[in-house]
């Protein structure tokens, strides 16, 4: 049994699909937390800063964080194997409109342009 405090209110909880991990979303900081229930050593803290944390979720795989900035100002995508991070501009929602292939090797996002088109 494991037991994690955090500094502010937690908005969002996920569970890793192996179930080894968790994933902590703390909206009012622009935080998400990932904890492993295996290595209490073991955690990693990804910041949005000032672009602000909307909604935050698993990838297809246990090594991806997905997390949405407010006002749907970009997506970031963090790969926690080897540390990288990519962003993604306009995504259209916080929520949905995010869908990957059966081999999760693929993955399509719903995305809206500055002149309002999807």
């Amino acid at each position: 049994m494991h037991s994690f405090s955090f500094i502010d209110i937690v908005s969002h909880l996920e569970w890793s699909y192996d179930s080894n991990m968790i994933l902590i979303g703390i909206a009012k900081r622009s935080l998400a937390f990932v904890k492993s229930l295996h290595d209490n050593d073991w955690n990693c803290k990804l910041d949005e800063g000032m672009a602000g944390l909307a909604s935050c979720r698993w990838g297809p795989m246990a090594n991806h964080i997905i997390t949405i900035s407010e006002f749907k100002v970009r997506m970031t995508v963090w790969c926690l194997a080897d540390k990288s991070v990519q962003f993604i501009r306009n995504p259209k929602h916080e929520d949905k409109g995010l869908s990957y292939s059966p081999n999760k090797k693929l993955m399509a996002l719903a995305e809206r342009t500055s002149d309002g088109r999807d």
